[in-house]
């Protein structure tokens, strides 16, 4: 026990955590403005298609928690994106302005298509939207992790590795079982 304590306080890295919430407007600045790095070498590509940034649009309407976006501060006071990539660019895609739109790579604004809840915004862009909603929208709060300088730069690399690793799809079942709830479910379960 003695060796395994020594051995972890010999491989423990600094890790110091600031939480924020930040508005979707804010976010969408602060990386417009080159505050927050989207892409560093090692962040993955945005792969997300238009029905999941419009699943993620509707939750954020619907104030359902999303997960939190991770960052890292750098020395110089801008941070960079560890996790969060789908996320941040689906907010920038469907509220950003033409020139923001362009600087992240997206030809046109996102039209939000297979709302559930929603489902009469389907089809429409954030300037199809009232004047009431597109402030809700854009004032909402994000809750924001950022692994302040003071951390080790490591921790931001394993960091990222275990937040994007560490998933498993789930089965049919488990998201049939979610999605259509009830006896019939209850009876398949059973089976």
């Amino acid at each position: 026990m003695k060796d395994f304590v020594s051995q972890l306080d010999r491989e423990t890295r600094k890790v110091d955590f600031d939480s924020f919430d930040i508005s979707v407007k804010e976010l969408v600045s602060m990386s417009d403005e080159g505050i927050i790095d989207i892409a560093p070498e090692y962040q993955r590509q945005f792969r997300w298609p238009k029905e999941n940034q419009s699943k993620l649009i509707e939750s954020v309407f619907l104030g359902i928690p999303i997960p939190s976006i991770f960052m890292a501060a750098n020395k110089d006071g801008s941070w960079e994106l560890i996790d969060g990539v789908q996320r941040l660019n689906s907010l920038i895609h469907f509220v950003g302005n033409k020139e923001q739109l362009a600087k992240f790579g997206f030809e046109t604004p996102l039209i939000l298509s297979g709302l559930d809840v929603l489902s009469e915004y389907n089809g429409a862009s954030f300037n199809d939207l009232p004047q009431t909603l597109r402030l809700k929208f854009s004032l909402r709060p994000l809750k924001v992790t950022t692994l302040s300088d003071k951390s080790d730069l490591k921790v931001r690399f394993d960091l990222f590795e275990r937040l994007n690793t560490g998933g498993i799809k789930l089965t049919d079942q488990e998201i049939r079982a979610c999605v259509f709830r009830g006896r019939f479910n209850d009876f398949i379960s059973e089976l």
